[in-house]
């Protein structure tokens, strides 16, 4: 396994850890979720995501993966919706890569060793416009630190000017 590889594992590792924390919790209080929320830590939100009836609402919705569409779960992509059936199999993946039960996927990084895991899964893949999952990339930069929001990974197709008005793009990372 390469660097990447294993990056990519330990990142599935920890999801997973959660996962079965979460299914713990649900039957320690003898509820069960509707959907899962995945979010990395580098994301910037800048409005709410949409009200979870209105997805819920949606074909499939207990197989389907929500994902911003800026080159569809990418580097950009900061955060997921997942239905109650797609969150077993994308938040085990680990246990199932280990397993032999899921192929070796070349993959550059995460997200997109994610995105294959979905169509390997048999998930459905709903691209959102940003006003659905309204998230970018941003770090605090300079002394005293200011948010900035990373050009690199900005989805310009979709581009919500007037709520990132006050915001400075950066080229670091």
């Amino acid at each position: 396994t390469t660097s990447t590889g294993r990056r990519i594992m330990s990142v599935f590792l920890r999801r997973e850890y959660l996962w079965n924390e979460t299914l713990g919790r649900e039957r320690a209080l003898n509820i069960t979720y509707a959907l899962v929320l995945w979010v990395r830590d580098d994301a910037l939100w800048f409005g709410d995501i949409w009200p979870p009836s209105k997805l819920l609402a949606e074909p499939d919705a207990e197989t389907t993966v929500w994902s911003r569409d800026a080159e569809v779960i990418s580097a950009s992509t900061r955060m997921v919706v997942l239905g109650r059936q797609a969150a077993g199999p994308m938040l085990s993946v680990f246990s199932s890569f280990m397993h032999g039960g899921f192929p070796d996927i070349p993959s550059a990084n995460t997200e997109a060793f994610m995105r294959a895991a979905v169509t390997t899964a048999g998930l459905r893949l709903n691209e959102t416009e940003i006003a659905v999952l309204p998230e970018t990339t941003a770090q605090l930069v300079g002394d005293p630190p200011e948010l900035c929001v990373l050009e690199k990974y900005w989805c310009p197709k979709q581009q919500p000017g007037k709520v990132l008005a006050n915001l400075q793009f950066c080229h670091v990372w």
